[in-house]
């Protein structure tokens, strides 16, 4: 990385010194402290105060921890991707920033103020004989009265027992019941709240029982409760949903994987994966844009194009399905009811075998009972129609076979029964009913048994969650049509396509910093550390002592 670094210093006569450096290296540390590359003089400035390097072809900016920080552009940043024209400012000194295909320009322009004057040196000289020029500053004497004023606001609550006066802010709605009990929370005073006060009250949830290997996993790396969940600020700071927490890592970790990426924000998210299982049942995060590799492999037929037609034939005539027709929320609003047979199919896709009993079906969801259940439709059939004497009125399906179970001498009703029962089944598992969604296989005739089905259903394993890392409410998109997010599904006559979003959709509505039209997006919205679960009944404050801290 090529960097040319010009400093101009302007006199108060506007004559300007240009100073020039040259550098040529993967990265470029500037600060005031003599280990960085570019030196700076200010004491806004950090020792080590930030680095230029590339990454993927891209100059990029980044804060190394400094208290004075990094702002691009007026915007305060971890972590930047520089462009021509950008203002980066460092303490109380700007850059300006021009990026061509091999070199970056670093300008900075300072004022240097003009030497004193005879006579201003004199005048100099002149107070240092004042007595009031030995004496403290104000400032000096300001800040010791400060000091002075704050010690006896600590000393007055503890000589009187008013402790109250000590609260540093209102507390949250949620902690309002114990507010004036401050030892349930801080053991002793002016130290901080550990966790093990939290957990006193509160049951960690399911997702949230790797928090010891996580610690254990960031060493070096301070995780408290009270980091994201911060009292005193009413109900403002009791669940922190801006995304600088989570973006002070993960927007330039030291270990990035496969599974973990850098983050930045919204704008510079990766694009979306799926999590999905081939056919040795291992897992592996796919990109949704990867059209070769994302592929729903759940073995069954599924046609999106042929259910959104117009005018489909349905049991009450010509229909047109929506979306909303198979695809419905939970009662939580936040997820989507899996699909189900009896409740979304059976009523255009009927299992019905035979014309002759108009109110059997078969039923769903167990391939076992399809033989038994047909069996026993046509012996009953057999007897409404009289019995033996009228048992040639029991039809021969056409097509398949007429082999029958030979486990033990059968009567003719009973043979022809099975015959029916057995053309029937091969006519629902090869050519109509089971046929037409799922995939089957025919059991070998070494392990076909007497009075067992002979056709065995793949069963289709429909994930409910796809992508296992985020979480999404479908309710409160809800006033969208489908198709704005879901755009492929019209032209989709296979079950493989998997017909998911890519971050570029979710993108025209949302965004981290939200400007006019585009709804603000942190890192909270979509991944959670652990769910939020409620304080259990028996650690909860009853309400006389609710009342009573009230009134004191």
């Amino acid at each position: 990385m090529k960097v040319l670094f010009i400093h101009e210093r302007v006199s108060g006569d506007g004559a300007v010194e240009r100073i020039t450096s040259q550098f040529d290296q993967d990265e470029l540390l500037i600060g005031r402290g003599g280990a960085s590359d570019i030196v700076v003089s200010s004491s806004l400035i950090g020792l080590v105060h930030a680095k230029f390097f590339q990454e993927d072809s891209r100059l990029v900016i980044a804060d190394l921890d400094s208290l004075a920080g990094v702002r691009v552009n007026n915007t305060r940043v971890a972590k930047h991707i520089l462009t021509t024209g950008d203002v980066v400012q460092l303490g109380d000194l700007s850059f300006l920033i021009q990026v061509s295909a091999d070199l970056l320009t670093l300008t900075l322009r300072t004022h240097v103020e003009d030497a004193m004057s005879d006579a201003e040196i004199v005048a100099r000289n002149a107070r240092r004989l004042v007595l009031d020029s030995y004496l403290p500053r104000m400032r000096v004497i300001s800040l010791v009265v400060a000091v002075v004023v704050l010690a006896g606001c600590f000393a007055y609550p503890i000589l009187k027992g008013r402790y109250r006066g000590w609260s540093s802010g209102p507390v949250s709605n949620a902690h309002r019941m114990i507010e004036g009990d401050c030892q349930r929370c801080h053991l002793s005073p002016f130290e901080r709240v550990e966790d093990r006060e939290c957990l006193n009250c509160h049951t960690m949830s399911e997702h949230a029982k790797g928090y010891p290997d996580f610690v254990a996993s960031h060493k070096g790396v301070e995780v408290r409760c009270a980091q994201c969940h911060m009292e005193h600020n009413g109900d403002h700071g009791l669940v922190l949903r801006d995304s600088r927490q989570c973006v002070s890592c993960h927007a330039d970790m030291k270990n990035p994987g496969r599974d973990v990426l850098n983050v930045a924000s919204f704008a510079h998210h990766p694009e979306f994966r799926v999590s999905l299982v081939d056919a040795a049942g291992n897992a592996r995060r796919v990109n949704v844009t990867d059209s070769e590799n994302v592929v729903d492999t759940t073995p069954i037929k599924l046609n999106h194009a042929l259910h959104l037609q117009e005018g489909l034939r349905g049991p009450q005539g010509a229909t047109t399905l929506q979306c909303k027709a198979c695809h419905q929320l939970a009662k939580d609003t936040g997820q989507m009811m899996p699909i189900r047979f009896d409740a979304h199919c059976r009523e255009c896709h009927s299992l019905g075998f035979d014309e002759r009993l108009p109110d059997s079906q078969l039923p769903h969801g167990d391939g076992e009972v399809v033989y038994p259940t047909l069996f026993a439709e046509y012996a009953k059939l057999l007897l409404l129609e009289g019995g033996a004497r009228h048992s040639d009125g029991l039809r021969i399906l056409p097509g398949g076979g007429d082999s029958l179970d030979a486990a033990q001498p059968l009567s003719p009703d009973a043979k022809l029964v099975q015959l029916n029962a057995r053309r029937a089944e091969e006519e629902v598992f090869t050519r109509t009913g089971c046929f037409l969604c799922h995939d089957y296989r025919e059991t070998p005739l070494s392990e076909q048994g007497v009075g067992k089905t002979r056709y065995t259903i793949t069963k289709p394993e429909i994930p409910s969650v796809w992508m296992t890392k985020a979480r999404f409410d479908h309710g409160a998109h809800e006033e969208l049509s489908c198709e704005s997010c879901h755009e492929k599904t019209r032209k989709s006559s296979e079950t493989k396509d998997l017909l998911l979003p890519s971050i570029a959709v979710c993108r025209q509505c949302h965004m981290q910093d939200a400007g006019p039209g585009f709804v603000e997006s942190q890192c909270g919205q979509c991944h959670a550390y652990h769910a939020a679960l409620e304080v259990p009944r028996e650690k909860k404050q009853n309400l006389t002592e609710f009342l009573h801290a009230l009134t004191r």
